[in-house]
Order: C-alpha cells, then structure tokens, then sequence
C-alpha cells in the first residue's frame, strides 16, 4: 500500500504541474519542492491540495496547508491521514 500511495501521489503531482514523464524522472518529481520548481505556485498548490482530498478522500488542515511545500510533506500528510 505505500507503493500504491507514493504512485498515486506522483500521478497527481504530473497532472497538476504539467510534467510528462520519462524513464529517470521519477526520483525527480519525488524531491519536487516549493523552492526549487517553478510551477509550484499558489493556484497549483491549491490545486494540488484539491486533488489529494479527492484522490485519497480525506481532509488537509490550514496548518498542514501552511506546511506542505514539497512531494514528500504531501506523502507524509497522506500517510498520516490513512493509517489503519
């Protein structure tokens, strides 16, 4: 299931920002953070914020708002959100 969660993520990361996908590129989208990529701006981080609530069915807090500026913020909210 951790596979399947960080898969899911980095699909969502892909349509959001636009990015195609290549043979290497994944490690790439996975350090994917808000200082060092230039599509991560507020309209597509609220997009972002969107697609995970939808994708994985939960709710992301303000303060987790607040503090989600990179791929692996996101995987670690979801993860904290869907423990069983």
């Amino acid at each position: 299931m951790k596979n399947d969660t960080k898969l899911k993520l980095i699909t969502i990361f892909t349509k959001i920002f636009n990015i195609s996908i290549k043979k290497n590129s994944l490690n790439k989208i996975t350090k994917i953070n808000h200082q060092n990529f230039s599509k991560w701006d507020s309209i597509n981080k609220l997009n972002l914020i969107i697609a995970i609530e939808q994708e994985f069915k939960l709710k992301i807090k303000d303060k987790e708002i607040e503090n989600l500026n990179s791929f692996n913020d996101a995987l670690k909210i979801i993860k904290s959100k869907t423990k069983k």
